[in-house]
């Protein structure tokens, strides 16, 4: 990357850092608390811990709001020099939600401080607590120790380089070169984290049925498609393979039925794109495919398979058999009665993974 891209990517781009303080609520546990015990290793090898001086549910609040403010850079930006990368389009929007969370923080503060000596004496009052009540009374810090402990605050900042003309250029810019160079591989490793858990929290079961894949998925899934395809919307200047990216997740919505399940056939759609994002090397591969044949939904029925047979009347969508290569390529619309046969690209084709569910499609091919 030319330092004249990695100027232009720098001044694209916000970096914002959160400062979230939480106070634990506990206090270092000593060897009085317990009484003798015998055979305790000595200190330089192992430590006796904590103990909670107040309820830790007064506290949760404060790691959610923190949570909060991760998710607000997260689904915009990307991680960048220990804080995160927004893109300058989206910066005010980013402003916007840590403002309201610095309020709420606040507000959260303020009223654990106000109630703190009634907290910490029902901790100590607990029925579970009293037999240890003699370890944990007076040993709360002070309020204002507290007040002092739990803050929020955030900073948004310009990154730039140090001036070609200054003395140890190189050495002095190396670190910040490396750190933009590695912003797109930031985005597409991020992206492919979000598109496993989708896989994993929206295809396939959870519990007892862990790793076996859903009949069917309600349009409630499209939500996080929107959500992946915003922040790669917002740094598709990272990367010329980031746009196709962006396309095929248009692609894929727009053959989904509008409302109702979204099952069989349409559900192998949800499998193949999935199956694509979840890799970082995959996608960057697939993006860089439809670069070169220039048709977005041919590059990615070709990588799928073809799928042959449409739904009939009531909706049923037979199995779906997905071979690694076909010379006719189907071009399929949302609503289509029946896809169209096409010649398609000469692009090479890329195994999918199987759902872990048999049954689902017949093969599935990358």
């Amino acid at each position: 990357m030319s330092q004249q891209t990695e100027v232009r990517t720098l001044e694209k781009v916000l970096c914002f850092s959160i400062e979230a303080h939480i106070w634990s609520g506990r206090r270092k546990l000593k060897t009085t608390d317990i009484g003798e015990v015998e055979d305790l290793p000595h200190g330089d090898l192992a430590s006796l811990g904590s103990k909670k001086v107040i309820d830790s549910e007064h506290l949760k609040v404060f790691d959610k709001l923190k949570k909060r403010a991760q998710k607000a850079c997260e689904s915009r930006g990307v991680r960048f020099l220990g804080g995160y990368a927004i893109p300058a389009r989206k910066a005010k929007l980013v402003a916007d939600d840590l403002d309201a969370i610095a309020v709420e923080y606040e507000k959260e503060r303020n009223h654990l401080v106000s109630n703190y000596d009634r907290l910490i004496l029902e901790w100590q009052n607990a029925p579970q607590n009293q037999e240890w009540a003699h370890i944990i009374k007076d040993e709360a810090p002070e309020k204002a120790y507290v007040e002092g402990a739990l803050g929020f605050r955030w900073q948004a900042f310009k990154v730039r380089s140090v001036g070609e003309s200054e003395e140890d250029f190189d050495q002095l810019s190396g670190g910040l070169k490396q750190a933009e160079q590695g912003l797109a591989g930031t985005l597409f490793r991020e992206i492919a984290q979000e598109a496993a858990a989708f896989e994993e929290r929206t295809l396939s079961f959870g519990g007892q049925k862990n790793g076996q894949a859903r009949e069917y998925v309600t349009q409630r899934c499209k939500n996080a498609l929107q959500a992946i395809r915003e922040k790669m919307q917002g740094l598709a200047f990272l990367d010329p393979c980031v746009r196709p990216i962006i396309e095929t997740i248009d692609y894929s919505i727009k053959l989904l039925p509008e409302k109702g399940k979204i099952e069989g056939i349409h559900l192998t759609t949800l499998w193949g794109l999935t199956g694509i994002l979840k890799r970082p090397d995959r996608m960057r591969a697939f993006g860089q495919q439809c670069l070169e044949s220039g048709d977005v939904a041919a590059t990615f029925n070709l990588a799928v398979g073809p799928r042959f047979g449409a739904a009939d009347e009531e909706g049923d969508a037979p199995p779906v058999s997905v071979p690694m290569a076909a010379p006719m390529q189907p071009v399929v619309s949302a609503g289509s009665p029946a896809p169209v046969g096409r010649p398609g690209p000469a692009v090479s084709s890329m195994p999918l993974p199987l759902p872990p569910q048999p049954g689902m499609a017949t093969g599935f091919g990358i």
